[in-house]
């Protein structure tokens, strides 16, 4: 067909950004083996869709590759390029592999597959007068011309319903259905399962995406060991998959420190700059019950974080993945600088907020340099709204709502535990739930001991601990050694 001649600044329509995001999820999607979404492209476009003319010669050797029974992975493109003599014309093996940049996953494919047959439609509607009009004035059959011009048309048709009814993960059908009815007799989808995060229900669950947001060194990533740790104790069979900007050497020490991380069940992927869609494909193949992204600035490669849809187009792909596969998914990321209200916090496109599930804030707590805050905002009534979080020593501690665990509130609650019987203070923590810190429990002590509502023992030496009862002969049990010894000796005068 001749094409009519277009003026200068007449540009056919096209989408250079969406054919090379077709060619990278296919070429990622060949090389996870997912020959059902590779076949999406292979079946529903023509080299001929393809404004760009590398592209399109990209597409036939995927399509060549395919048919003769290989592995349409970049390296076997790259290869078939190269044999051809064409590897220069497609702009070389750099241009190739930046096409798995171009995607965040497969999971777009669909989408971006009609993009580009609505512009090869649009572009053929363009072409199709120039056609009639040449031909009808050179004396071709009116039926030859009605035929052509209704092909094209039913082709425009169908391009544009394609474009309207792509589904996100590449389906022309509904797969995951449920009628309300069925739904509410579904016995195996009652309640949402709930990781214990530091014992506390509601943060981290199965299908569920969390944010965890904190100020760079504040201790996020210190939490989330510890979560870890607790995790791998009490749930014997718990896959864990941790994708950390954080180098090697690093882990190797974390690791040795904490016994509970040298697991079979905890595998660690560093991201050291490979690609978010090859960490995508990577996670694909992986059998995970909990899987972290720890950072989002660090590991998804999202160049400004305050453009809603590039963080809707990098994050979404990993969501769609964790729902599919039921993980509990925990994104790590940064809190502004500035302060903010609880679900403001967080850096970046406030998109990034409404995609999650669970989005946490993790703040210093200014009274206490060992103690955190956190604050969250939930689809869920399980998410408590704030809680506190105590590290002492090794060990990191939920403390509960932080409401409950100021100065006044302890003294009445250790107050309330009290009895005849002496405890040690670890005995009398071990009665308060939440525990308060360690200062926190010795001031109430004092406090006690101080307005005579409580008794001391001992002189708090090793063989002779303090311990405190409720209130009996208050003043016997405060006095001084010295003072003990003199009545003692008066007495016996």
């Amino acid at each position: 067909m001749t094409k009519p001649s277009l003026a200068q600044d007449q540009v056919p329509p096209h989408n250079l950004e969406a054919e090379q995001a077709v060619l990278g999820s296919a070429l990622i999607a060949a090389q996870q083996g997912d020959i059902r979404t590779f076949l999406t492209a292979l079946e529903t476009l023509d080299p001929g869709d393809f404004y760009g003319t590398a592209h399109a010669v990209i597409f036939t050797a995927l399509g060549d590759l395919h048919r003769g029974g290989h592995v349409a992975d970049l390296v076997s493109v790259t290869d078939r390029l190269r044999q051809q003599g064409r590897l220069d014309d497609c702009g070389g093996a750099t241009y190739l592999t930046g096409l798995l940049n171009t995607t965040f996953s497969p999971v777009t494919l669909a989408q971006h597959v009609a993009i580009v047959r609505r512009d090869a439609a649009k572009r053929a509607l363009g072409e199709l007068g120039g056609y009639l009009q040449h031909h009808a004035s050179n004396g071709q059959d009116l039926d030859a011309l009605l035929m052509f011009a209704e092909r094209t048309l039913t082709d425009a048709r169908e391009a544009a319903h394609s474009v309207h009814s792509s589904q996100p993960l590449g389906e022309r059908a509904w797969t995951d259905r449920i009628s309300g009815a069925e739904l509410a007799d579904d016995e195996t989808s009652i309640e949402q399962a709930w990781l214990p995060f530091l014992r506390q229900v509601g943060v981290v669950g199965r299908g569920l995406v969390t944010l965890l947001s904190a100020l760079g060194k504040a201790g996020k990533t210190t939490l989330l060991v510890h979560v870890v740790r607790a995790l791998l104790l009490v749930l014997a069979t718990l896959r864990i998959v941790w994708v950390t900007e954080e180098p090697r050497s690093l882990w190797r020490a974390r690791v040795r420190r904490f016994p509970e991380l040298a697991s079979p069940d905890l595998m660690l992927v560093f991201a050291s700059g490979r690609p978010w869609a090859q960490v995508l494909a990577d996670l694909e193949r992986e059998e995970a019950d909990l899987v972290i992204i720890d950072t989002i600035r660090a590991v998804c490669g999202i160049a400004d974080e305050n453009d809603q849809a590039a963080v809707t187009a990098a994050i979404q792909p990993a969501i769609f993945q964790s729902r599919r596969k039921d993980w509990a998914l925990v994104f790590a990321h940064h809190l502004r600088k500035s302060a903010a209200d609880v679900g403001l916090g967080h850096a970046g496109s406030h998109a990034l907020v409404g995609l999650v599930d669970v989005a946490v804030e993790m703040h210093r707590d200014s009274h206490s340099s060992a103690r955190r805050v956190c604050k969250a905002i939930s689809r869920f009534t399980e998410t408590p709204s704030e809680w506190a979080l105590d590290l002492r020593g090794e060990e990191m501690y939920a403390l509960g709502d932080p409401s409950v665990l100021t100065a006044a509130e302890t003294v009445r609650r250790v107050q309330a535990v009290l009895d005849e019987t002496p405890r040690s203070r670890q005995e009398i923590a071990a009665l308060l739930e939440p525990q308060p810190s360690r200062g926190g429990l010795h001031n109430a002590l004092a406090t006690l001991v101080r307005e005579r509502k409580a008794s001391r023992h001992g002189r708090g030496t090793k063989g002779a601990p303090h311990r405190w009862s409720a209130a009996g002969n208050t003043f016997i049990h405060a006095l001084s050694p010295i003072r003990e010894r003199t009545e003692i000796g008066e007495g016996a005068g």
